[in-house]
């Protein structure tokens, strides 16, 4: 057997990559989320089983049918991105999610496609603002040291 290098190889074979080029960020992975429910409108998805209540441990491991962690799980790309699995640990960890952020998105009434896809892109707003906010907040507490050099 010859080997060869990559670029050797391109000159003869089409060389596919499956790693992404370039890591999604919390934001673009819950508006991928959120795309890929709203191409199941008519489709309701199921909320949490009974047993949500359950320790956080055995709740992380929790999977369970005709949820939209589901759907995100099937999608390439976030595979791809690190989305580890269906479970509701998997879809926490990977998306960022808080555990009040998880309840909203996935412990309702079945929910269709485009609302949990308005909740996502509610959290991913929310974190927008919060992080402005923090920003705004000390840039604000840094200027006034230099405002008072400045004018004092």
């Amino acid at each position: 057997m010859k080997h060869e290098g990559i670029d050797q190889l391109h000159s003869v074979a089409h060389v596919a990559s499956h790693r992404p080029r370039e890591m999604l960020t919390r934001r673009e992975r819950l508006e991928r989320w959120a795309a890929l429910l709203e191409r199941r409108p008519n489709t309701e998805f199921a909320p949490f089983p009974e047993d949500y209540e359950a320790p956080f441990d055995a709740r992380s491991r929790l999977r369970y049918q005709a949820s939209p962690i589901e759907i995100a799980n099937a999608d390439p790309l976030l595979r791809a991105q690190g989305l580890a699995g269906d479970g509701l640990g998997d879809a926490i960890a990977f998306f960022g999610l808080s555990g009040d952020d998880a309840l909203y998105v996935l412990d309702n009434a079945r929910l269709d496609g485009q609302s949990l896809a308005r909740r996502l892109r509610a959290i991913a707003a929310k974190r927008d603002r919060t992080m402005l906010a923090a920003g705004l907040v000390t840039a604000g507490v840094a200027a006034v040291p230099f405002l008072a050099f400045v004018f004092g």
